[in-house]
């Protein structure tokens, strides 16, 4: 006889979780590097008002409305399901050892200190089904996931032919982008408030130095 499956709605063994993130949207909110790369076109440029780049308003975009995400769901204490190796290779490869460049120091510091002390009421769990899969195999595994839960898959991919909306719509998976997660719940200007007074009451735990032995 078969056991159990430990995946049920909204239950994933025996917690609750009420949404599944794409890991796009993790790395545009905590990951400085396409920011950095998008304004680096600028460079040897005279920057005047209004000086932009092609994609620079969708990339701050992106990057903020996955910052104000993270915000939302620890205020309201969400907890949420992503592929944890798929995220982590992908910020190995961001993140390479001895690239001591800002948006890398960025990112390891984030990594290891800010989102504890940023979002610490916010709980993501994943599992080791996304273990060996890339590309649109990660997608796929998303989808499932969102659909068994019976919970909205986030993603910043806005494309309606994208690999994952096109998988989620065989599925009848509901797909969300950051901003249409939380518009209708919370006001920006309040998760914008909280985020930031965080940031500035921890501010000084992030960069202080270690104690010389």
């Amino acid at each position: 006889m078969k056991g159990k499956s430990p995946i049920r709605k909204r239950r994933f063994h025996g917690r609750d979780v009420r949404a599944v993130i794409d890991t796009c949207v993790l790395i545009e909110a905590t990951n400085p590097h396409d920011l950095y790369d998008e304004y680096g076109k600028l460079s040897g440029r005279p920057i005047l008002p209004g000086t932009d780049t092609l994609d620079g308003s969708m990339r701050r975009g992106r990057a903020r409305d996955g910052l104000l995400l993270l915000e939302y769901l620890q205020d309201r204490r969400i907890r949420t399901y992503f592929l944890g190796a798929e995220f982590m290779r992908q910020m190995a490869a961001l993140v390479p050892p001895g690239d001591k460049e800002f948006p890398t120091h960025f990112a390891r510091v984030f990594a290891h200190h800010a989102q504890q002390l940023l979002f610490p009421r916010w709980t993501t769990i994943t599992d080791s089904g996304d273990a060996g899969k890339v590309g649109n195999d990660c997608d796929r595994h998303l989808v499932k996931m969102a659909n068994w839960l019976g919970v909205p898959l986030i993603t910043s991919e806005t494309k309606a032919n994208g690999a994952i909306r096109r998988a989620a719509a065989r599925a009848g998976v509901r797909v969300v982008t950051p901003r249409q997660f939380w518009a209708s719940r919370a006001h920006e200007r309040a998760l914008t408030r909280a985020l930031l007074e965080r940031w500035r009451r921890n501010e000084h735990k992030l960069w202080r130095r270690p104690r010389q032995g």
